[in-house]
């Protein structure tokens, strides 16, 4: 069962336009840029940075190590019931930190009114496949010790997206991981191939993400494994299991087929799919909470989700 919503308003908010000229800007800057991992993590903290690092008001953040791998914990101050999101930041595989996207999940633990748990998983390239799948994998089972505890949602962005989704299909092949009840994916990164239409043409309006830089990451993070495997490329892993899943994309990105198809195998496998293509929609815009409308609607649709499929 898969329903689908294209959100086909025309207009756009001001802040929206704004943001677009923005990285418009500074895309051209970096348009051409090899992927220098150094500078790409120091660009990606500052640039998260800008949107405040402090946690979202009546939101308390928390550090604690679950089974070793160190977390931050995000509770509302007003939760709405006792599920449990386990959110994987984005970062191409090798970019990102709890410590950079910090403020963001805070912003979003305010708006979905969710317990949330962030893990710093490993980066490649000092730790390929499958450092940080198993990292989210010690985790999720510290989490869900049984299947009577609190629902557990696994939530991610971009590449934290492809991963968010390798580590459900984990969780409901091993019989000592009681699987997600609901999967959220914001603009996920899912074949490390590049093969879908819209990475290999080269031809989208992306002010984000760059092909050549994602042919990078993706043999960085394969490391001595192939990418066609499906460990490595979830879009080519086992679907049938899955929970109820909500993919929401941009029409503008590099990645806007990845989605697509993998919405494509979610329906084949019978996958209870809501799928949102904007198709103005810029790379995970979610991650501009409070301040972009876009985002906020994003939410919304995300809140609703959550009382739909998931309980508590």
């Amino acid at each position: 069962m898969s329903e689908t919503n294209r959100n086909r308003r025309g207009r756009r908010s001001a802040k929206y336009v704004l943001l677009q000229a923005i990285l418009e800007r500074m895309s051209k800057k970096h348009a051409e840029a090899p992927a220098d991992i150094p500078r790409m993590r120091h660009g990606l903290k500052k640039g998260l940075g800008r949107m405040g690092h402090a946690p979202a008001s009546k939101v308390s953040v928390t550090q604690r190590s679950v089974e070793g791998v160190p977390c931050l914990e995000f509770t509302p101050a007003r939760a709405r019931g006792d599920a449990v999101v386990l959110y994987v930041h984005g970062g191409g595989y090798c970019l990102g930190s709890t410590e950079a996207y910090r403020g963001v999940v805070s912003r979003m633990c305010a708006s979905l009114g969710r317990h949330m748990v962030m893990p710093e998983y490993r980066l490649a390239p000092e730790h390929p496949y499958p450092a940080g799948l198993k990292d989210l994998e010690v985790v999720a089972k510290a989490l869900t010790p049984s299947s009577t505890e609190p629902p557990l949602v696994v939530m991610g962005d971009s590449a934290g997206g492809g991963l968010a989704l390798a580590l459900a299909q984990q969780m409901c092949r091993r019989e000592d991981l009681p699987g997600p009840d609901g999967l959220v994916l914001y603009s996920p990164w899912v074949d490390l191939r590049c093969e879908s239409p819209s990475t290999a043409s080269g031809a989208m309006t992306d002010w984000v993400v760059r092909p050549q830089w994602l042919r990078t990451f993706a043999e960085m993070y394969a490391g001595a494994h192939s990418v066609n495997d499906p460990r490595v490329t979830p879009l080519l892993g086992d679907h049938e299991g899955l929970p109820p899943t909500l993919l929401e994309v941009g029409g503008l990105e590099v990645l806007r087929d990845d989605a697509r198809r993998l919405r494509s195998e979610l329906e084949r496998a019978g996958v209870a799919t809501t799928f949102v293509e904007d198709p103005k929609g810029i790379h995970v815009w979610q991650i501009y909470l409070p301040w972009l409308p876009e985002a906020r609607e994003s939410m919304a649709r995300t809140r609703a989700f959550l009382a739909a499929h998931v309980e508590g």
